[in-house]
């Protein structure tokens, strides 16, 4: 439940088992009557999909369309030249969004649902044009990911420290977890920028990794920074999606960081990944002038508390270098009168632990 994640933070993965969607709030479509075809009905076959060669790990050239890709999908494992996977076809402007719905206590957690504006979000999918797929808001809540047997995604952290939700619709997916610990982070950043790391394997410089084997009709939950790699041992198709929250705002910041700090194209990174904290500050700052400041910081946990000190902090050093985004809005967002607030209620935190 939403409480139940809130209390402990979110910090673990986590896999629901035994429970139909609809026990957690999910909505999915029946397995046996959903194929791939059904994504081509739905998305539109002509629709351009990104490609990853696993062998290489980097995206086909030309780009192909999805009527290519499940021609290739559909070809038997003998008869495939090459392993192919698709992992970022976000498909929240089609009639599949009204199909698959994540689990309720991540829409109670996820950000882009709770505070970013409803009409912009509206707004962009009513426009939305595949061909140049930058949107109005951060469209990455619903994904739906086809892999076939053999396929492997690289160790990597998602985008903007994002957390993930992911069903297993069909097939079978094995990960495997590295704890987001301040050394393997570290030694991940390392791996990234270094001249040989397609050579290398990451594993190698950690001591500890964690396999998870998620099965058909199965869920999982990940949480911000957490560094994985995944294979596919028969084909697959799953769907799910990214989100911030209020939970990990520090490693969120952290990771948005390392992106920098490896040079991540902006094209792969959380969209809107700034101006979206604005909106953050203005409902924790809301939140104060409600209740008051002290009953505000007492119905916080620790997690939350810990996110408005981090939230305070970047914000701060985001005025002081001028480089803040903030997003034109309506009302409008006060940078100046947020920052004012929300340092306020840092102070009374630290006043109310004496």
């Amino acid at each position: 439940s939403l409480e139940s994640m809130t209390a402990l933070g979110f910090r673990a993965p986590a896999v629901v088992v035994g429970l139909k969607p609809e026990r957690i709030g999910m909505r999915v479509p029946r397995r046996e009557k959903f194929t791939v075809a059904d994504v081509g009905f739905n998305v539109g076959l002509s629709s351009p999909v990104e490609v990853l060669d696993v062998a290489i790990q980097s995206q086909l050239t030309p780009k192909w369309n999805l009527g290519q890709w499940i021609k290739y999908y559909e070809t038997p494992f003998a008869k495939r030249d090459k392993v192919l996977n698709v992992i970022s076809l976000e498909v929240s402007h089609t009639p599949l969004r009204q199909m698959v719905r994540p689990p309720k206590f991540v829409d109670g957690l996820d950000w882009g649902k709770k505070l970013w504006p409803k009409e912009l979000k509206k707004t962009s999918l009513k426009n939305f044009n595949p061909t140049k797929p930058r949107s109005s808001y951060p469209k990455v809540q619903l994904y739906c990911l086809m892999s076939v047997a053999g396929a492997f995604t690289d160790f990597h952290i998602d985008f903007g420290g994002s957390s993930v939700w992911y069903h297993v619709l069909r097939g079978r997916k094995i990960f495997y977890f590295v704890p987001p610990t301040s050394a393997n982070l570290t030694a991940y950043e390392h791996w990234c920028n270094s001249p040989v790391q397609n050579s290398q394997f990451f594993g190698h410089h950690v001591s500890e990794i964690c396999r998870v084997e998620l099965l058909q009709g199965q869920t999982m939950l990940i949480p911000a920074g957490w560094i994985h790699a995944v294979y596919t041992p028969q084909d697959s198709l799953v769907f799910g999606g990214n989100f911030l929250h209020s939970l990990s705002i520090s490693m969120q910041f952290r990771i948005h960081a390392l992106e920098a700090a490896t040079g991540i194209d902006e094209r792969f990174r959380f969209p809107y990944f700034e101006e979206i904290q604005w909106y953050e500050a203005r409902r924790i700052a809301e939140l104060a002038k409600a209740h008051g400041a002290r009953k505000a910081v007492r119905e916080m946990n620790s997690f939350e508390a810990d996110g408005v000190k981090a939230l305070t902090q970047a914000l701060q050093d985001r005025m002081k270098r001028g480089v803040a985004l903030v997003p034109d809005s309506r009302p409008a967002i006060e940078p100046e009168v947020l920052l004012e607030s929300l340092v306020s209620l840092t102070k009374v935190m630290k006043s109310m632990r004496r």
